[in-house]
């Protein structure tokens, strides 16, 4: 994690998510994690304009969730998800990483 470099920044969700996580060399990986650029985030009303021009309600999809889609679609930054039900919804959008 220590070479760790991302030119399209990095959504302050995720960096939360492996915040409350069991991290090796914990207090080295937050710091660089900090450096990083951040992504674009949506605003409040942008996501919930999102929600319902995407039509993402009912899916079983949570709010942070919509919110890195929405910063997605922003940034123009594919995601890169391995939950199938959730790059479902990705692909959809047209926001779906592919290695």
């Amino acid at each position: 994690m220590r070479a760790l470099c991302l030119r399209e920044g990095i959504s302050t969700l995720v960096i939360g998510e492996l915040a409350t996580g069991n991290l090796k060399d914990r207090e080295a990986t937050l710091a660089d994690l900090r450096r990083q650029p951040r992504a674009e985030t949506g605003t409040f009303e942008e996501c919930l304009h999102f929600i319902e021009r995407q039509q993402l309600h009912g899916l079983g999809i949570g709010w942070s969730d919509i919110q890195l889609r929405a910063s997605a679609r922003l940034t123009h930054v594919p995601l890169w998800i391995l939950d199938k039900r959730l790059a479902q919804t990705a692909a959809q959008l047209g926001i779906l990483y592919k290695p």
